[in-house]
């Protein structure tokens, strides 16, 4: 069974999502929490994508770094 849990949202944006919803059927979202947790869910898989990007630009300084300390000195 699914659980759930309540959040609050101000209702000025609830009420820029319902008419989203009610301007965009073509999108396919039957409710506000429909929205929601596509929106929600978008959001940290472009969040995760950054952090990956971010870890191989780091990995690669390091690399970058190590190999002028060790053959460039």
């Amino acid at each position: 069974m699914t659980e759930y849990r309540q959040v609050s949202i101000k209702k000025a944006l609830v009420d820029k999502i319902e008419q989203f919803i009610k301007k965009h059927p073509e999108y396919g979202y039957k409710s506000i929490d429909d929205f929601l947790e596509d929106s929600v869910m978008g959001s940290i898989k472009k969040i995760r994508r950054i952090l990956c990007l971010y870890t191989i630009v780091l990995v690669s300084f390091a690399f970058i770094l190590t190999y002028l300390i060790l053959f460039k000195a």
